[in-house]
């Protein structure tokens, strides 16, 4: 899971010490997130921003003779999940860097 998360997330320390290493003087480190809600985890897993950002590698985590079984058991824990809770929501982190080219 480590691994995964440092291949789509850098962090923050490698990230300012890549803009300093390209002459750039670091002024600022925001970190933020934001909010997705879906109705439910068909919707979730259908939705393009998770299309495109994740649902490949999270699949390439299982046999790929799995994968249909196994999301299809996602799908359904995340369903039952929303519609005990209302909704499904997924917290996106961010951080934003500020610099100036020294």
């Amino acid at each position: 899971m480590k691994t995964y998360i440092s291949e789509k997330r850098k962090s923050i320390d490698e990230i300012s010490q890549l803009i300093t290493a390209n002459g750039f003087e670091l002024t600022k480190v925001d970190e933020e997130n934001f909010r997705m809600k879906f109705m439910d985890g068909t919707t979730f897993l259908n939705h393009f921003f998770i299309k495109i950002a994740f649902l490949e590698s999270w699949q390439q985590i299982v046999p790929m003779k799995e994968v249909r079984n196994i999301f299809a058991e996602i799908e359904d824990r995340l369903n039952s999940y929303s519609k005990a809770k209302s909704c499904l929501s997924l917290t996106i982190p961010f951080t934003l860097f500020c610099c100036n080219k020294k």
